[in-house]
């Protein structure tokens, strides 16, 4: 999965075929400057995610129709109770049409000569090996039709026909051949794909004209079911590729707020049925559910007053934010807990659904329709999809930003801390800088250059001298913090955008280096130090006389902090006791 799918892609979805068929979906892992630091794969449910959204669509007013996913290498995906029908479609031209990028009904025959009859719509899943097909066995429909004209009706129409050619061949001839003919080519036009064969006998009114008139009432009924089979599918692939879309989206950003004001936009444009979209978020003390992101200028509106509902409250937002459960208002003309919004007056429905992550509320995705019961179950089933999936982008797009102000703050810490080191270093030293030169001197003032250089902890070019030399100013920095300056005078032959690259590299080597040494110098006198500490320690320890223990501590810290004059007062509470001493 990860060298095959993620190369070039954030994420991937992959059928694997290990005993049961099972779909991987995998995502990349970047760490805050964008580099991968590794990959989160998962295992659907088939049976929660895929075969029960077919069911779903298999329990429909459609006789005999049912859908069934399948990839190119004929691992299939259907439920138990039309995964035999769907195993002889497998190889169909339906499926061969869809992984080839096409989508569109075809008419075809399965299971050779004797086989059955089917009508079906696929359509490729866009970044994805699968592809959807939904069938509807055409054979018993048309074999009705078909019979009706084989069976004991023609026989009578023959016989009949027969009779009368006898008496009347000439003049009934074309009253009952021609009209046959033409309805029985638009039987087999219709089980070919064509619904728009011209039957001109419909304007009959005798039983010919009949029969015409039950051909195309029955004809029409079939094109509305393939309609509305292939509507159920376009509609549901657009929902998919929407989801997709916006959860593909939702994975890629950082930024909190650009996030979830993306996702809003997004919703509104890939949902036709949606006319306004927003998220809530909960605030620290988990009371209040704030807006935080919401569609056009009515959203600006809200925003701008700070608008919010309680957790709790007679609202749809207070409800899904306490019960973390989606809440739905059907029509908001008879809901009880539907709030109304002075700033949307048009909304007939209205949809909440949890932004959760595990057992944690973040906060609500709402949206909003103009048309009352429009929020179908599939339809909700499909946003509740989508926004845990926006639920998880925000987790981690707010874990990445907290992420980033704490390595803000630590690096913030460390400069502090490297500052203040440098800064006893330089009292130890008794001196305000220290310098060093080599090379022949030239007496150039440099001075302006160097706190330019300070100033703006840059690369500073001064003026082409007398001697045609370039001076430079490089400063010395250390995680950000200039410590000082080296300055260079370059010949104009030697002076080009390289050179300056590689006085920088040396700055900054120079800076490690120097820190490393007054590090290095720092640990000698923790030790020297410690070491003196123990030493003294180890003498008074072997002392049992008080004063004993007095002069020889006196004289040792004399000796240590090179003073002629060392003084050390014992002074109870009832008494004093002094004893002096020299170092």
């Amino acid at each position: 999965i990860i060298n095959a799918q993620i190369q070039g892609k954030t994420e991937s979805l992959t059928v694997v075929e290990l005993g049961v068929p099972a779909i991987e979906a995998a995502h990349v892992l970047y760490w805050y400057d964008g580099t991968v630091i590794g990959y989160l794969i998962g295992t659907l449910n088939v049976s929660n995610v895929i075969y029960s959204r077919l069911a779903e669509s298999t329990q429909s007013d459609v006789a005999s129709a049912y859908t069934f996913l399948v990839t190119a290498h004929g691992t299939l995906f259907s439920p138990a109770q039309t995964r035999t029908l769907a195993q002889q479609s497998v190889n169909s031209p339906a499926v061969q049409q869809a992984l080839q990028g096409d989508s569109g009904v075809l008419t075809y025959q399965i299971g050779g000569e004797d086989g059955r009859q089917a009508v079906g719509y696929s359509a490729p899943i866009p970044d994805t090996p699968l592809v959807m097909v939904t069938e509807v066995r055409s054979t018993s429909l048309i074999n009705r039709v078909l019979d009706y004209f084989g069976g004991a009706r023609a026989f009578t129409l023959i016989t009949g026909s027969t009779l009368l050619v006898i008496v009347l061949v000439v003049l009934f001839n074309q009253l009952l051949s021609l009209p046959l003919t033409r309805l029985r080519q638009a039987v087999q036009a219709m089980k070919g794909g064509n619904y728009d064969e011209p039957v001109s006998a419909v304007e009959r009114g005798d039983e010919i004209g009949a029969l015409a008139t039950a051909f195309v009432d029955m004809r029409e009924q079939v094109r509305d079911l393939i309609s509305e089979l292939e509507g159920r599918v376009a509609a549901r692939t657009r929902d998919m590729n929407a989801t997709q879309e916006i959860s593909r989206f939702a994975a890629t950003q950082r930024d909190l707020q650009s996030l979830m004001d993306e996702v809003v936009n997004l919703i509104v444009d890939r949902f036709p049925a949606i006319y306004h979209a927003q998220i809530f978020l909960l605030d620290e003390n988990r009371r209040w559910a704030v807006l935080r992101a919401s569609t056009g200028e009515v959203g600006k509106q809200l925003l701008g007053r700070g608008h919010r509902l309680a957790v709790g409250s007679v609202s749809v937002i207070g409800q899904v934010t306490e019960q973390g459960q989606v809440v739905v208002a059907r029509d908001t003309a008879t809901s009880r807990i539907h709030r109304r919004n002075e700033f949307l007056p048009d909304t007939r429905a209205e949809l909440a659904i949890p932004l959760r992550v595990g057992e944690t509320i973040l906060g609500a995705m709402d949206v909003q329709s103009q048309e009352s019961n429009v929020f179908s179950d599939d339809e909700i089933s499909v946003l509740q999809t989508m926004a845990d999936q926006i639920a998880v982008a925000i987790e981690n797009a707010r874990l990445y930003q907290e992420s980033v102000r704490r390595l803000a703050e630590i690096e913030q810490t460390n400069r502090l801390g490297t500052a203040l080191a440098w800064d006893r270093y330089m009292r130890g030293q008794r001196a305000r800088a220290l310098s060093s030169a080599a090379g022949t001197p030239t007496n150039t003032d440099l001075s302006d250059l160097r706190r330019r250089a300070l100033a703006h902890n840059q690369i500073v070019v001064g003026e082409l001298t007398e001697r045609q030399t370039v001076p430079i100013a490089v400063p010395i920095q250390l995680r950000g913090l200039p410590l000082g300056v080296v300055e260079w005078e370059l010949t104009t032959q030697d002076f080009d955008e390289n050179k300056l690259q590689l006085a920088q590299e040396l700055a900054n080597r120079l800076a490690i280096s120097l820190d490393n040494a007054r590090l290095f110098e720092e640990s000698q006198r923790t030790t020297e130090r410690e070491r003196l500490v123990s030493s003294i320690a180890a003498k008074l320890t072997a002392q049992t006389d008080i004063d004993e223990i007095l002069q020889t501590a006196v004289r040792e810290v004399g000796l240590a902090l090179r003073s002629p004059q060392v003084r050390i007062r014992l002074q109870p509470a009832n008494g004093n006791h002094e004893h002096n001493g020299q170092g």
